[in-house]
């Protein structure tokens, strides 16, 4: 690990004492819609709690003293290369970027930043391997660092500014800054849920504990057919979602199948990823996997689920929806619940590697497509096997910044050999159909992490409709 050098200047900071009125309330359901009474519903700080009535509701009343804080560059700190940002209560955020002579490199802000906590981990998304100088500013005041990054070259490179939109943010909310709600239940899994506003509806639903790989909804009659634009409402609000179902012909209730969640890239739709994708994108039916693990004339392996991302896009925040959505799969359909994979192409594929990151416990393992970091991290800290693949041409994950930073970051945790991919994997056919693939050495047993290069664009298909991208995804796949 390369040695963070940081100086940090000024410093302010103003805290009192107030009383803060507390009132939460919402409804416990399982993952069927059901509502689950006496569950125990704690505040966890502040030691507060109640149980839930018969129809699965409950409230969380009181008052509290808590520190008051202002925004304040106090709550502003550079350690190990990881910016971070504590917002109190709604402020602007801005994080600016130069190099020694005084040149912007980037920019990036929250014009009205709920409270929590953002950051900027200058390990994965470092803009020089130069000293620079980071601005922050929360609110009115602005705290100044030097950085630069020293030995092991993971900051190296320069990424050109013009290269970014929005959605590729690098400064990313972490964390709820408030409490944590707490929901126990006989014959569930515990589950919590941060607290943002102390005065707030927050529904919860509680999954069933996994017994012996078997999802709740095996032997299960279920309405859930293979359908487009099919209905969910996250418990955890929001309001009605939709998603795509591929149900096999074949589905039997009382065998456990393999379940992949298919997500669609930036601007694209459920519908393309079911339907075989678009314009440059083309793809065959979830992303090529549904042939492969539901052969014509052979036996179904998979439940394939395409979930609709919100205004077509997968921005950080995203990951409850899903996991919800899994959890209610999960009490319908007869679903294997040590089988459950994560598929994306461009921001599907950034969607995927949140997924790994917070919910390590529910996904296998995850297949990344010309992905990043756009859709956030709220890491966990937990391996899962990881496959990847990415162009070398392309110009809108720009590689190696993107992609490479990701795969590295699961590699480590799945205990694997470090590998430099740029160096190691270099494709030369110019039709993309040859790509440079290689495992990771020395990973732990049962959490393997491989790349594949190829020459070419910002595509989940090099080298069109005959791209070699669905086999290699479902040999990492089918080997769980």
């Amino acid at each position: 690990m390369g040695k963070i050098v940081a100086y940090a200047f000024v410093a302010a900071f103003a805290s009192t004492l107030h009383a803060q009125t507390i009132n939460l309330h919402g409804k416990v359901t399982n993952a069927s819609g059901q509502p689950v009474a006496n569950a125990e519903v704690l505040l966890m700080h502040q030691g507060k709690k109640t149980t839930s009535g018969a129809d699965g509701s409950y409230t969380l009343t009181g008052t509290v003293a808590l520190a008051r804080q202002a925004p304040s560059a106090q709550g502003m700190s550079l350690d190990q290369g990881v910016l971070r940002i504590a917002v109190p209560r709604a402020a602007k955020v801005k994080v600016e970027v130069f190099d020694m002579k005084g040149n912007l490199l980037r920019m990036e802000g929250v014009s009205n930043a709920s409270p929590g906590q953002y950051q900027w981990d200058f390990g994965m998304h470092s803009l020089s391997d130069q000293m620079m100088i980071i601005k922050a500013s929360l609110g009115k005041e602005t705290r100044t660092f030097r950085y630069m990054p020293m030995g092991d070259g993971e900051a190296a490179g320069e990424i050109p500014a013009a290269g970014f939109t929005p959605a590729a943010a690098f400064l990313a909310k972490t964390a709820a800054d408030l409490d944590m709600l707490q929901v126990t239940a006989t014959g569930y899994t515990t589950k919590q849920v941060s607290v943002t506003a102390w005065d707030a509806t927050l529904d919860v639903s509680l999954s069933a504990p996994s017994t012996g790989g078997r999802s709740a909804g095996c032997g299960k009659t279920s309405t859930l057919k293979t359908g487009k634009a099919l209905t969910f409402t996250p418990p955890g609000g929001g309001g009605a979602r939709t998603y795509n179902l591929l149900v096999p012909a074949d589905y039997d209730n009382n065998t456990a199948y393999r379940l992949i969640v298919s997500i669609h890239w930036l601007n694209g739709t459920a519908n393309n990823v079911t339907d075989g994708g678009n314009g440059s994108a083309t793809i065959k039916p979830y992303y090529g996997l549904a042939e492969l693990a539901n052969p014509s004339g052979g036996k179904s392996t998979t439940i394939f689920v395409a979930p609709q991302g919100q205004g077509n896009s997968w921005p950080s925040g995203q990951v409850p929806f899903i996991t919800s959505l899994v959890d209610m799969l999960k009490g319908e359909l007869c679903i294997d619940n040590s089988r459950i994979f994560a598929e994306g192409f461009s921001m599907g594929g950034s969607m995927s590697y949140a997924l790994a990151c917070e919910a390590p416990d529910m996904f296998r393992a995850v297949a990344v497509h010309s992905g990043g970091p756009m859709s956030g991290c709220n890491k966990k800290n937990k391996p899962v096997p990881y496959f990847m693949t990415h162009g070398t041409q392309d110009q809108t994950c720009t590689y190696p910044a993107y992609g490479v930073p990701q795969i590295n970051e699961f590699a480590k945790l799945d205990g694997c050999q470090a590998m430099d991919i740029p160096g190691t994997l270099v494709p030369t056919d110019a039709s993309g159909m040859n790509p440079k693939c290689a495992d990771f050495q020395g990973c732990t047993d049962g959490y393997p992490a491989r790349a594949c290069i190829f020459v070419g664009p910002h595509t989940p298909s090099p080298g069109g409709s005959k791209t070699w991208v669905p086999a290699e995804t479902w040999k990492f796949i089918s080997q769980f």
